[in-house]
Order: structure tokens, then C-alpha cells, then sequence
């Protein structure tokens, strides 16, 4: 996955939240969402990843403005408005998450 892992999104000093959207965004931009693939087809799928990687190449570039978080809010309001939902994508998220919170919970032992 290129871009910014979980870990380094918060050590560039993406809140917990910033670096979960940052962190899913990356992973929608990566690859085509394989729920998105079941549900509705190639082509429909790969215009997500399409939407995702121009926000995820501005994010990237170090964007961190009210103008990025808007369009990620348009984005997520548009994939709901066609009932698309990056399940894949959101289910990896919350494993990256977990796996960090796991391994700073071990780095205390």
C-alpha cells in the first residue's frame, strides 16, 4: 500500500480520527473495494478507487484543509447517495487500527 501507514499518519500529527480517514482513504485509492466489486461491477468499482486516489494524492501532498475535508465529506455523501458502501476498504481500516493499538499495547510490556 503506498502512502502513509496508520503509524505514520499520527506520527506526522494526523489526530486518531485524521489518520483513520487518511488511512482508509488510502486503501479505497489502492485497489478497487471488493465489496463495491461484488455488489455493483468492475467499472463502478475502479470509479471509486478513481475518486479516492484524486483525494488521496492531494492528501498525500501534504493538503490539510477545510477545501480536502469537504470534498471527503462530498465523497462520502456521493458514495451514499448510490448506496456504495467501500465495506473491504473499512473492514481493513479497523484491522490496521486495531493491529496498532494491539502493538502499542505490547510496547508497554
Amino acid at each position: 500500500m503506498s502512502g502513509r501507514t496508520s503509524s505514520e499518519a499520527l506520527a506526522a500529527g494526523l489526530d486518531s480520527e485524521e489518520a483513520a480517514a487518511a488511512v482508509h482513504l488510502r486503501y479505497m485509492a489502492s485497489f478497487a473495494d471488493s465489496h463495491i466489486l461484488r455488489k455493483h461491477g468492475a467499472d463502478i468499482a475502479e470509479s471509486v478507487r478513481g475518486e479516492a486516489a484524486a483525494l488521496a494524492a492531494r492528501l498525500d501532498g501534504g493538503a490539510r484543509d477545510e477545501r480536502l475535508v469537504a470534498d471527503l465529506v462530498a465523497l462520502d455523501a456521493g458514495l451514499k447517495s448510490r448506496g456504495l458502501n467501500p465495506g473491504s476498504s473499512a473492514d481493513l481500516t479497523v484491522a490496521s487500527l486495531l493491529a496498532l493499538a494491539c502493538g502499542d499495547m505490547l510496547a508497554e510490556y
